[in-house]
């Protein structure tokens, strides 16, 4: 499991329709090359999504809740064993603004913990920003406005990653390490 936290200067509503906008997903979300709709009912659409992430291109059948503040994802078919994301978005606490949180629970099979954790947060540090700096331009861009360099910045503001018994916390530079006493 990874969770990831950045923080965008655009209100929680103007996020959440970028976001529910699946079809507009190619346009704006990084690796997505298209987006099929299925079936769509009320909070619920199930969708075809085309991804290009990590050299391969591969597709899945995808089950969304769009939520008031957020989207789940749930992956009905595919490649991988299980794929959810979970994506929540927040009022920044300080200075306005909104915190998109991405939670992430990807497991490829066998090999997951040993080829692909390391590959898997460094990919997911990348969405996450490239998602962040494409969330600002597409916001600039619809509001009519000219963004500059600063305000395409982005900074991912915290890192928490589970595994094997562990959380791993990353804030900046720093890494704490905590045991977790999980009983089954």
């Amino acid at each position: 499991m990874i969770r990831k936290y950045v923080h965008v200067d655009a209100p929680v509503e103007d996020v959440a329709a970028l976001f529910h906008h699946l079809e507009g997903w190619p346009e704006w979300m990084p690796g997505i090359r298209s987006v099929k709709i299925l079936s769509r009912s009320n909070e619920m659409v199930t969708a075809k999504f085309v991804h290009r992430q990590m050299g391969q291109t591969f597709s899945q059948i995808v089950e969304c809740r769009l939520q008031e503040d957020g989207l789940v994802q749930h992956q009905k078919k595919g490649r991988f064993r299980k794929w959810e994301m979970n994506w929540q978005f927040r009022t920044a606490p300080a200075g306005g603004g909104t915190t998109i949180a991405l939670e992430m629970d990807i497991d490829i099979g066998a090999l997951n913990s040993i080829l692909f954790s390391g590959l898997l947060r460094r990919s997911a540090d990348q969405i996450v920003r490239d998602c962040a700096r494409n969330i600002r331009r597409r916001l600039y861009v619809q509001a009519g406005d000219r963004p500059t360099a600063s305000a395409l910045d982005s900074e991912i503001l915290l890192q928490v990653f589970e595994r094997d018994g562990e959380l791993e916390v990353r804030i900046g530079d720093r890494i704490i390490r905590v045991a977790t006493n999980q009983t089954e």
